[in-house]
């Protein structure tokens, strides 16, 4: 991945991060991490510190609390493992500016 994508996701993930910390509702592991804020839509988000693959989806969905959950990814089989687990495509983001 290079420098400047990797950075802008970094910046990305600060920012669920940071709207979490008050609730103290980020959870991070070596895999994942996850934010949910109780009665709030946002942050609520899990995200993935490497490659997704079956075992790691099936710890993270083991972790997360119940209810809507935003699973954002940066790779193609992200999107594969993450709609075998059950999930629904809501959007795609192509970049930003």
């Amino acid at each position: 991945m290079i420098a400047i994508v990797k950075a802008n996701i970094n910046n990305l993930v600060d920012v669920w991060r940071i709207a979490s910390t008050p609730f103290n509702a980020c959870v991070e592991t070596l895999d994942f991490s996850w934010c949910s804020v109780p009665g709030l839509e946002w942050p609520n988000k899990l995200w993935f510190n490497g490659d997704i693959t079956e075992e790691v989806m099936r710890k993270a969905l083991d972790s997360i609390p119940s209810g809507k959950m935003v699973i954002p990814y940066w790779n193609a089989t992200g999107e594969e493992i993450i709609i075998a687990q059950g999930g629904i495509k809501g959007s795609e983001q192509m970049g930003w500016a």
